[in-house]
Formats: C-alpha cells, sequence, structure tokens
C-alpha cells in the first residue's frame, strides 16, 4: 500500500492516505503539493479541492491492524484518543494538521502520536489551511453574487433599450405602458446597492493611492473589511439613502424630512463609535437604523479615517434631517456627501492629509445652504469650490491661514484677499486661525487690511484680535 506519487507506504500521520474522486489514492504530503487537480495512475482530471479530499478509511483500517500486530504498535483507535490542540475527541483531521494525540484514562496522559514538526512551521501551516478555506468560501459567494448582477444587469439593459426603441419610434401609449411595467422599487434597491458597493471599492483605491506602503499593514487585519462592513449592513438593515456615487456628482435636490419616530434626535456624538474598527457591528448597526427611523439635527466629532465606508452611510442617512456637521480626516466622497447637503447651516471640517494628494473640487449648488463654516486644514482647490458654491448664503468663515512668507498652503499665504475675492465670497465675518500656522506680528495687519478692503467684511485674526474660540 504505496502512494502512487512518491512510492512511499502510507501511515496515519504525513503519508495518510487520500482518495480521489476516481477511486485512486495518494498520501496527504504528495495531494499539498499536486500544481495539478489530475490523478497520477489514471490521469483524470478533478474540481474537489485537495484540502477536501476525504481519507481513504479502508488502507487506514489496514494499517491500523498492521501497526497492533507490530512491536511497539499502538492498539488504541483515535475515537478513543483526545486531541491536546483542539482539546476534543481526535478525529482524522487532528492528525491532517499534526496535533498532539494523547491516550485516555489518566490524568497527565501520555503523549502517543506526535507530527514531530516545528511548532512554528504546525501553527503556520493550519493558519494558511483556515486561510485558503475561508478564500475558497469567499469566492464562491463572490461567484454567486457575480452571478446575480449580471443578470440585474441583462434585465435593466434589456428594459432601457425597449424604452429607447420607444421613445425613437414608438407612440405615448407604448411609452406609457412600458414605463408601467417597470418595477421602481427593484430598480432603486438595485441603484442603491451598486452604490454603496461603487463607494466601498473607491474608498479602499482612495485609500491605497494615498497610503502608498501603509495601505498593506492596514489590509493585514481584514483586507475586505470596508465592502463586508456595508454587504452587512445592505442585509440587516436595508438602506433608504441615495446612493449616487460619481467622480463629480451633481448636487441633490433638497430632500423631504424623515418621518419622526420619537421626535429628531438634537445631537449625536460618534467620537468613540467613529474611531473602533470596521468588525464592531451591533453597535453601529443600532446606530444606523435610529438616524434612518427618526433622523438627526447636529452631527458631531465624526472621525472618518478608521471606518470611512460606514461613515459614508451615516452621512447618507442623516442627510434629510442634518443641520450640523463636525468631521475630522475625511475622504473625497465624505466632503462630497458633506457638500450635497441641502439643509445643512453649520459646518465644520477638519484634514490632516488625505485630500492632499487628490483634492476633490466640488461643483456649485442650485441653492446655497450654509451659514457658519470652519475649515482646518482644507486643500486650496477645494476651499475655493467649497466657498463659491456657498458664497451667497454664508455669514461666518473661520479659516485656517498663515500670514505671507514661506511654506505652502494653509501654512503660509501670500494672496489672501485675491483667493477670497475668486471664490465670490460675501461674508460679513471672517476670522483667520492661526492654528499650527506661520503668524507674522509685521506682517499680520496688512493681510486683515488686504481682506477688509477686498471685500468689506469684518475680519479678525485668532491671535491679533484675541478672538474667542466659537466651540462648534
Amino acid at each position: 500500500m504505496e502512494c502512487d506519487i512518491c512510492l512511499e507506504e502510507f501511515d496515519l500521520v504525513e503519508r495518510r492516505p487520500k482518495t480521489l474522486p476516481c477511486g485512486h489514492s495518494v498520501c496527504r504530503h504528495c495531494s499539498h503539493r499536486m500544481h495539478k487537480q489530475v490523478c497520477p495512475a489514471c490521469r483524470k482530471e478533478f474540481s474537489t479541492p485537495v484540502l477536501s479530499l476525504p481519507d481513504n478509511y479502508a488502507v487506514l483500517e489496514l494499517i491500523e491492524k498492521k501497526q497492533r500486530l507490530s512491536p511497539g504498535g499502538s492498539s488504541i483507535p483515535l475515537s478513543k484518543m483526545r486531541c491536546r490542540d483542539c482539546s476534543t475527541v481526535a478525529s482524522a483531521k487532528c492528525v491532517d494538521r499534526g496535533h498532539v494525540l494523547l491516550s485516555p484514562g489518566k490524568k497527565r496522559p501520555k503523549t502517543i502520536v506526535r507530527s514531530g514538526l516545528p511548532s512554528g512551521v504546525q501553527t503556520t501551516a493550519e493558519q494558511a489551511e483556515r486561510v485558503v478555506e475561508m478564500l475558497q468560501g469567499a469566492a464562491q459567494a463572490v461567484e454567486s453574487q457575480l452571478v446575480e448582477w449580471r443578470a440585474s444587469l441583462k434585465q435593466v439593459q434589456e428594459s432601457e433599450r425597449a424604452l429607447r426603441h420607444a421613445v425613437e419610434h414608438g407612440t405615448l401609449e407604448e411609452i406609457d405602458e412600458l414605463c408601467a411595467n417597470l418595477d421602481l422599487e427593484q430598480l432603486d434597491r438595485l441603484k442603491e446597492a451598486a452604490g454603496l458597493v461603487e463607494a466601498s471599492c473607491g474608498l479602499q483605491a482612495q485609500l491605497q493611492d494615498k497610503l502608498g506602503d501603509k495601505w498593506k499593514e492596514l489590509k493585514k487585519g481584514d483586507p475586505v473589511e470596508l465592502l463586508n462592513a456595508l454587504v452587512l449592513d445592505i442585509h440587516q438593515q436595508g438602506s433608504n439613502e441615495n446612493s449616487e456615487n460619481r467622480k463629480e456628482p451633481v448636487p441633490r435636490k433638497a430632500k423631504p424630512s424623515v418621518p419622526a419616530v420619537g421626535g429628531r434626535i438634537q445631537e449625536l456624538d460618534l467620537h468613540n463609535l467613529s474611531q473602533t474598527a470596521p468588525s464592531k457591528r451591533t453597535e453601529k448597526i443600532n446606530v444606523l437604523a435610529r438616524l434612518r427611523q427618526r433622523g438627526v439635527r447636529r452631527l458631531i466629532k465624526v472621525r472618518c479615517d478608521r471606518d470611512p465606508a460606514w461613515i459614508l452611510v451615516v452621512l447618507r442617512s442623516a442627510a434629510p434631517t442634518l443641520e450640523e456637521l463636525y468631521m475630522k480626516s475625511p475622504c473625497a466622497e465624505h466632503v462630497r456627501e458633506a457638500h450635497a447637503m441641502a439643509g445643512l447651516r453649520r459646518l465644520e471640517l477638519e484634514c490632516d492629509g488625505y485630500l492632499d494628494a487628490r483634492p476633490p473640487v466640488l461643483p456649485d449648488l442650485p441653492q446655497a445652504s450654509l451659514k457658519w463654516l470652519r475649515a482646518v486644514g482644507l486643500p486650496r482647490p477645494t476651499l475655493v469650490s467649497l466657498l463659491r458654491a456657498h458664497s451667497a448664503s454664508l455669514d461666518d468663515l473661520w479659516l485656517q491661514v498663515g500670514t505671507p512668507g514661506g511654506g505652502k498652503w494653509p501654512w503660509a499665504c501670500n494672496d489672501l484677499e485675491a483667493l477670497l475675492v475668486q471664490s465670490g465670497l460675501h461674508s460679513s465675518r471672517i476670522v483667520l486661525v492661526r492654528l499650527y500656522v506661520t503668524h507674522s506680528t509685521a506682517d499680520c495687519p496688512a493681510q486683515v487690511a488686504a481682506v477688509r478692503a477686498a471685500l468689506g467684511s469684518t475680519v479678525q485674526c485668532t491671535e491679533c484680535h484675541k478672538v474667542k474660540w466659537e466651540r462648534f
């Protein structure tokens, strides 16, 4: 009884016999090293994963009988032994993984089977085997989702072609009939799910592009946390938010307020929850459920970089009723989402470099809404486009910016008055925040006077005029 590949005799551990679908057997050692899933005896191909190949129990029984008859052989069957690594009754899988099997009936049982492998090699092999099993399961799940998305795509494309043909060649009655037969609710659900998945993938690509090598370290924990979080949210809570996600999205029109079950939440502080890992799902799902049921007026201390996909869903869920928002470390998608909120009145953005590599340029809005804005660390192109979009409504602007001199924006600025004029700003009050930027007491008065002359606004410096910090 020997393996058809290595010609070594079968045993109960490393050369354990594994049965191929065609009926032939190879040893465990060789099965894990097969480059092609082809039987070495009859050359038939098979699709069963090599890690899932069953034992050849007939051969195992013969080996056990042979060992019992041989001097020094163990007469204890596996069902009577205990696995030290699994803390359960021993099984064939324990032998495959090289676990230590112990004899029964003693307080400190004697080891009678041992893998003989160094512990580091054994542990690594077990982890690799589990990863392969998980990836095989994930691949099957993705393939199933892909089939469903292809079917949905085909259905939508057929409906689109029929509508286009009716518009170009048909009558009004034919167009009305086609529109009446469309399942609009299904289309909305498909659109929302597609937007969320697209947002997740886009955020992962954006973070990878900006963080470079650091992205590899982030992926070590769980490389699909963002997508998993969104898919879990779709399945457990559903989705009520508009999920359009374009490179330059068209600003959305004002949405009606969501039904207030128990009244709108006045303030929600996400300082702690937004800094937890994406895997902490229970509390995050509960928060989303509350937002969708009741709405929220004020959302503060939203840290965006720890679980960006979940924050994006939070922003979209809160958008219909949100009036005040304070975000830290946002990605481009977070800024775009906040920019398009029709009812937002107060906004504070604290950026720390995430937007610098590819700063988003925000589109104009059909109707400005912001009354109060504090911008800290915002890239110059993003700031100009944000101010231009809200120039007609903005009353108070708190802007982190340095005095003229050497250095990059916003640590120093030589043309602040030109930047604000370019933005079309008409704010009645502008506060220049000298926090972590250059501040020259000799140059500050000239900069303040130039801005005041260009805009006719009240202009103050937090250092020179001792302006009291206005808490958000």
